[in-house]
């Protein structure tokens, strides 16, 4: 047992001509400064992860407010991108808010292999979008990152 798997990558695309509905773009993440994928132990915060944050709310809405919100599987953990903290008129329409984002995720207790998800969500603040279990209720979740935590 052991030993390392082939290079993956994942490729996504931003239809220009969907610029009149809300969105978000997540790139160049970095668990640990060097990589999506990384070796945990149960609970650990791993500190100082970043990613690429892109967020545009709808052409009929351009003072919307958006909220990228982040976690572990289906538990939220934080916002990548808030509109009370980053932006107080909202990020605007496409191309939106742009910016690196820093911010510390919390591996589970339960070893195994866990994704790192986003999702966007409309509320007002990131405690809001959380409070209503954004990773679980919203439809649009995506998988930027993933959390092996090995055993105690």
């Amino acid at each position: 047992m052991g030993g390392e798997s082939d290079p993956v990558s994942e490729v996504y695309f931003v239809d220009a001509s969907k610029k009149t509905v809300a969105g978000y773009h997540v790139t160049d993440v970095l668990l640990d400064g060097a990589s999506p994928v990384v070796v945990a132990s149960p609970g650990e915060v791993l500190t100082g992860a970043t990613a690429h944050v892109e967020a545009w709310v709808q052409g009929s809405c351009m003072m919307c407010a958006a909220q990228i919100v982040y976690g572990v599987d289906d538990t939220d953990q934080g916002c990548l991108f808030d509109t009370a903290r980053d932006d107080t008129g909202g990020p605007g329409v496409f191309p939106g808010f742009t910016r690196t984002a820093t911010f510390d995720i919390t591996a589970p207790m339960t070893p195994g292999v866990h994704e790192v998800r986003i999702t966007h969500s409309e509320q007002l603040t990131c405690a809001g979008a959380m409070a209503m279990n954004a990773l679980v209720t919203r439809p649009d979740v995506s998988r930027i990152g993933v959390l092996i935590v090995r055993s105690p």
